[in-house]
This record gives structure tokens, sequence and C-alpha cells, in this order.
């Protein structure tokens, strides 16, 4: 009945909210690089209504906040209201948008401000990318193999192919054909390993796995000991993927955005060097006198 429905504990909704509350937290840590938004709430907090104090360190204070403020929204991590401004000029000289700043990360120099002079060339950008791609692979194929209940097995003493090995089926890894119990019962061994690509020994040896009671112990033990592994795997995947988007992203962003600079500068000088040519060429006139200073 409906009343032996069973639905989740209530502190299962607490602690949700809770882990949605340190995730904000942990993103204003990471996206600010600093304490002071979570210090000034939890001094709001103790502290109550602001009152008056010395305005020279309310004013520090202020633009404190609105420099924190300005790298939550932009994501660009400037270290001086000074540099801001600085910052913000520079973008409205080379008519750049400040989201292009933050994409480029390290590539940019938010001192300067400006591209740092050397950037990543165009092959250790690739590079970077089939590191990337290369680790997004094995990530998803270690996810989907912890999807299944089969363990990956071999035959001791025997040809080292690694088995597939469920207590319904078996197939050869990189294959997708399988047998079970029943093609054990009707078909000899031969044609199952000309079927599956398994040798006739190693298929009568699964054969006999199928009915042994202490088997499917060692499926389940097995899919553990490669559950364990596969997050290992995937936790040194995500530990080198993780970075090498970042660093593909953000070389892709600086290059873009230099080769955009390279094409106003370019634009810019075109009509200076069209007017040169389109001057005359001027004639000089000169009339040479000659005076004589004679002293006596």
């Amino acid at each position: 009945m409906i009343e032996q429905l069973s639905t989740l504990p209530a502190w299962v909704p607490a602690i949700l909210k809770l882990a949605g509350i340190l995730s904000v937290l942990v993103w204003l840590r990471v996206r600010s690089g600093s304490d002071h938004v979570l210090r000034s709430r939890v001094w709001s907090l103790v502290q109550g209504r602001p009152q008056a104090g010395d305005p020279v360190i309310q004013g520090f204070l202020a633009q404190r906040s609105t420099l924190m403020q300005f790298r939550v929204v932009t994501g660009v991590r400037v270290p001086t209201v000074v540099h801001t401004h600085r910052l913000l000029a520079w973008l409205d000289e080379h008519e750049e948008e400040v989201g292009e700043v933050a994409r480029c990360g390290d590539h940019f120099d938010v001192r300067l401000p400006g591209l740092v002079p050397r950037l990543p060339s165009k092959a250790w950008l690739v590079f970077v990318t089939l590191v990337f791609l290369a680790c997004a692979g094995i990530t998803m194929l270690a996810g989907l193999t912890m999807l299944s209940d089969r363990g990956l097995v071999s035959v001791r003493g025997g040809s080292g192919a690694m088995i597939w090995l469920a207590t319904s089926d078996a197939s050869r890894w990189g294959s997708f054909e399988h047998f079970g119990p029943a093609d054990c019962d009707q078909r000899a061994p031969t044609a199952i390993g000309a079927r599956v690509g398994l040798p006739a020994n190693e298929v009568a040896t699964v054969c006999r796995w199928f009915t042994d009671r202490n088997v499917p112990r060692q499926i389940r033990a097995t899919v553990r000991q490669q559950r364990t592994a596969l997050l290992i795997i995937i936790a040194l995947a995500l530990g080198y993927g993780v970075p090498a988007f970042s660093a593909s992203t953000t070389a892709r962003a600086a290059r873009a955005m230099r080769a955009r600079l390279d094409r106003r500068r370019a634009s810019s000088s075109a009509p200076m060097e069209e007017q040169r040519t389109l001057e005359p060429a001027g004639v000089s006139t000169g009339v040479s006198v000659e005076v004589g200073v004679t002293g006596s």
C-alpha cells in the first residue's frame, strides 16, 4: 500500500542544500582567487549593520570588494584597481572583450596589460589536444566498462586472450561474438572457437566454468577489482586530461587574439602607408647668395 512506500530520509535534502552552498562558496573562492568575499560576508553576519569608521579604511575595503566583484563576474584576476583601469583602457583601445582576456588565461599578462611575447606553437597545441582526446577516450571507455557485470579473465597457461566472462555467456575481448552454456551443449569446442576467435581448449575450459559453482563468486570478486582499478585509471586520466583541456583552450584563445591584434594593426597602418605613397614629391628651390665680408 501507499503507506508502505519508503522515500528518502529527511536528512538527504539538508545534505544536498549544504553541498550546494559549499559548492557556491568554493566557486567564489576559486573564481576570485581570494577569501575576501567570504570573510566580508562572515563579518557582516557577525557585526550586523555596518557602522561608520575610518574613511580611508572604508574606502580601501570598498575598493577591495569592487575588485573582487570584477574578478568573479569577468573571471580575470586583476591584482589591483589601478590594473583594472589599465585593462579597461587596453580593451577599449584594441577593441577586445574582457571575456576573451579571461579565456587566454596565463597567456595574457594583466599587469602589462597585453599578451605575453611568446605564445605556444601550433605543434604544442596539437600535442595537448591529442592528450586531452586520449584521456577523454580512456575515461569514457573505463566508465562504460565499470557498468558491466562481466569479469575480464584469461585461461591460465593458455594463449593469453582476454575473455569477458559472465555466468550466462562469454566472449573474447574486442569481439562481439559470444557463447553460453547452450552452445557448449550443442556444439563442439572447435566450432565455437572458430566463431569467437579462441582456441578449442580454452573454449572447453570456459564451458566447464559455466557449471562450476565457485565461478559466480570469482566473477563478482573480479568485477570489484576491475572497478577499483578503473577508478584509479579514471582519476589518472582526469588528472592529465583536465589540465590538457585547459591548456588547449587558453592557447587557442591567445593565438586567436594575437591574430586579431595583428590584423587590426595591419589594417590601421595600411591607410598611413597609402597616404605616404600618394603625397607628391617635394620640389626644393634655393637661391644661393654670396655675401662678401671685408674687414679692414
